[in-house]
């Protein structure tokens, strides 16, 4: 899988090994200093536990966060938004243990502009509604919050909206949710976006443009649930949280945007604000493709479709969108299959000012700029440059031998459900889809082994799972 923050980027190679590039002045690559790269460069081993891999890579804007197979979370960049219980920078992968989080294994990380927000692995005890306290429920499918506000208000944590830094993990009431676990999270610049095992999309933090989905512009200091009728009366597979918009793909394949539309990021043809999920034309917009996952940036979105196509759109500069030019679309626009040298595209990535595709056969391509418009900063392209890119460009990492990114492996069963990225793993009793995701997770685990290339899609459903990613 590959991740883009705000000036930086990083990669998990198929054996679980991280490389981070780009910008470094906050300590955000892990390399041990403050020092830009404009390659891949490999985190050591040793910064990281030892015999486990990477699974999950998270960018922000000044601080990065990783989670390993056996559920450990590892920060580093940026002071508050660490969750060490101080104010210190990193400038290494430094451990949050379990313990951080009521003793759970975490099944993904994400990070915000200055927050960080980790949900712990789901498990199969049924679910408690009806009042009980949290200490009565699973610890599993929780949400946990720490670092500065998103927004003006607090991370969904009780106590009001004042200016509070959260410096260690803090655990949000699972009431906030109907009790239901949470399988995936999504953090924008200044609001946070989590998905449950029933396929339903709660939104908070700051509600301006929209972006929340409530019909208003009103800020929510704790998690406010969109009904499924906002998506056409479907269970909703997986979100994306932009700079200041929010996309969602439902489990039939269509795509819904909401919030700032000013740069066209939102697909509807027009430059809109929308305050309520809005779907993005219909299948015949993808070729007749159903969108598998989508990636939201700053001011541009990108979806993968079950083709393994590449559709761009919002604002275009420095060739962001991949399509050649620096034109702003307003409407979703197909990335041409030659950029990829003919392969089918399984994940994307979208930053403040760059974009990241991962193929089937693990190989990694960003475009973009390659420069803040100073000059002086690079964004995280890794081209050993700082040259804008308006044409998906392959990057080369190499250790001891060519590195594959963003491959499936075979793994333990009892962790065959913390599938990177997205973490799709909705199969609680009473979820109305898990038939079909017990079905999907059963042939996941059938194949699930170093993929020979192009196999992957002809096991339908597969990348759905995955988040559309070929993950680890």
């Amino acid at each position: 899988m590959a991740a883009c923050g705000s000036f930086h980027s990083g990669a998990v190679s198929e054996e679980g090994v991280l490389w981070t590039w780009g910008a470094g002045g906050e300590a955000q690559l892990g390399h041990n200093s403050r020092e830009h790269a404009l390659v891949p460069t490999r985190i050591s081993p040793a910064t990281t536990p030892k015999h486990d891999r990477v699974v999950i890579f998270a960018a922000g804007y000044r601080h990065s966060a990783a989670t390993t197979e056996d559920g450990t979370v590892l920060t580093w960049g940026e002071r508050v938004l660490l969750g060490h219980g101080d104010e210190e920078p990193r400038q290494l992968p430094a451990v949050l243990g379990q313990e951080m989080f009521a003793g759970s294994p975490v099944a993904m990380v994400a990070c915000g502009q200055a927050y960080t927000i980790a949900v712990t692995a789901s498990s199969k005890l049924p679910h408690n509604r009806g009042g009980a306290s949290p200490q009565q429920v699973s610890a599993g499918g929780r949400v946990w919050t720490w670092g500065a506000r998103v927004g003006l208000e607090n991370l969904g944590v009780e106590g009001g909206a004042e200016y509070t830094q959260q410096l260690v993990p803090v655990l949000m009431d699972p009431q906030l949710f109907d009790w239901v676990q949470v399988v995936m999270v999504a953090a924008g610049d200044e609001h946070a976006v989590a998905l449950t095992e029933e396929g339903k999309v709660f939104t908070w933090g700051n509600g301006s443009d929209g972006r929340l989905g409530h019909n208003d512009q009103e800020c929510k200091v704790v998690p406010a649930v969109l009904c499924n009728k906002l998506f056409d009366n479907s269970a909703v597979a997986m979100v994306a949280a932009g700079g200041s918009h929010t996309v969602a793909v439902t489990t039939c394949g269509a795509l819904f945007t909401m919030g700032d539309g000013y740069w066209g990021q939102l697909g509807l043809g027009d430059r809109q604000n929308r305050l309520e999920p809005t779907r993005v034309g219909n299948e015949p917009l993808f070729l007749g493709a159903s969108v598998l996952m989508v990636a939201a940036g700053l001011r541009h979105t990108l979806a993968v479709t079950a083709q393994g196509e590449v559709w761009s759109w919002g604002n275009g500069d420095g060739g962001r969108l991949g399509l050649n030019d620096n034109a702003d679309r307003q409407v979703p626009t197909l990335v041409s299959a030659l950029a990829f040298s003919g392969a089918k595209v399984a994940t994307v990535a979208a930053g403040t000012l760059h974009s990241a595709a991962v193929t089937e056969s693990g190989a990694l391509y960003t475009r973009g700029r390659g420069c803040y418009y100073n000059g002086e900063m690079p964004t995280g392209l890794g081209h050993g440059n700082m040259e804008h890119k308006h044409l998906p460009t392959l990057v080369v990492l190499r250790w001891q031998s060519e590195v594959r990114i963003g491959r499936c492996r075979r793994l333990p069963q009892q962790h065959a459900l913390a599938f990177a990225m997205v973490t799709h793993q909705r199969l609680g009793e009473q979820s109305p889809v898990a038939a079909l995701l017990v079905e999907l997770v059963q042939r996941v685990l059938e194949l699930s082994r170093a993929w020979p290339e192009g196999r992957i899609t002809q096991s339908d459903g597969v990348l759905r799972l995955l988040g559309g990613g070929l993950m680890m």
